[in-house]
């Protein structure tokens, strides 16, 4: 497994994953969280925390996408109701055990702590959200598997609905909810429906991202990280090139590992990428929220009444 940044970009979206059987997904849904601006310094950078290296500003479009804290309790939620569902068939608790959520700017623009970087080069600390993975659920039978997912395929369709295909099955003598109950519990959390698209904050979050990286003032910064980088021994264009010949899969990083992302966060700071880029994806941001503002405003008030139906479940079992 290959380090680097460029890999690490395609952890931008915070989204999760509501689980179906095996490693299939049923539908993504974006969160929201609360955000504000902050004014740029007299220079026109960002501030920049001493201790990460990031700002202390997280960017807009996270206020339109789920926190991990929104996304443990909508999870929750998903897994009450679905367990409830399948006990009236008489089958176990299929509870699914999602990963943890990474915290907003996690590595957005590579590794820019010196603390994490002497230590631990490229890799990913222990404990890191992104080391966690879910382990999911030992296999359904098939009785299991209509009952979750509303049909007897083992291959879940693409274009899956919770509200189903028109066709309801049988099992056990007793009608199964149109799209499982895996599709009754995200029906009534509200996760679904035509009011408000969840992938236009991911959308807008990458494609600005992408946008950035060709803006005139990036460039430049990205040429002077590069400049700051060869003075040190090391030839790469810029910072998405960082770690790109490291293994990042093995317990430690090498010497050579840890003095390449050392000049690479002195580098960063020296040359302001992180504040310069920032700045820029801040300013994109704007005007695409500016653009979107009513689609992303029902996205919002969506995900509000998510957060207060999964809430009431909650207390439903634990009130």
């Amino acid at each position: 497994m290959a380090g680097g940044l460029t890999r690490l970009l395609a952890g931008l979206t915070r989204t999760w994953l509501v689980p179906a059987c095996a490693a299939a997904a049923i539908v993504q849904v974006a969160g929201c969280s609360s955000g504000s601006a902050v004014a740029a310094g007299p220079t026109g950078r960002w501030p920049i925390s001493a201790s990460t290296g990031l700002p202390s500003q997280v960017l807009l479009i996270f206020s339109y996408l789920q926190s991990p804290a929104q996304a443990d309790t909508f999870n929750q939620a998903y897994n009450i109701l679905v367990a409830q569902c399948m006990a009236r068939w008489g089958f176990a608790d299929p509870t699914q055990v999602h990963g943890a959520e990474p915290p907003p700017m996690y590595r957005r623009y590579g590794i820019t702590s010196m603390a994490v970087a002497s230590r631990w080069g490229y890799h990913l600390q222990p404990g890191s959200a992104l080391l966690q993975t879910s382990p999911g659920t030992p296999p359904m039978s098939d009785a299991e598997n209509a009952v979750f997912l509303g049909t007897r395929s083992r291959i879940l369709n693409p274009h899956y609905s919770p509200f189903g295909n028109g066709k309801r099955l049988r099992v056990a003598g007793k009608l199964v909810p149109p799209g499982g109950c895996a599709g009754a519990a995200i029906i009534r959390l509200n996760a679904y429906g035509p009011a408000a698209s969840p992938y236009l904050p991911n959308q807008i979050n990458l494609n600005d991202s992408s946008a950035s990286q060709a803006d005139p003032a990036v460039v430049a910064v990205f040429a002077a990280w590069s400049r700051c980088m060869a003075a040190k021994g090391y030839t790469l264009a810029n910072p998405l090139q960082a770690g790109d010949g490291f293994n990042i899969s093995t317990p430690k990083p090498s010497q050579q590992e840890i003095d390449m992302a050392v000049a690479d966060v002195r580098c960063k700071d020296q040359t302001h990428v992180v504040s310069v880029w920032f700045g820029v994806e801040y300013r994109l941001q704007e005007t695409s929220i500016q653009r979107n503002f009513t689609a992303l405003s029902a996205i919002r008030a969506k995900l509000a009444e998510e957060q207060r139906a999964a809430l009431a479940v909650i207390a439903s079992v634990t009130g």
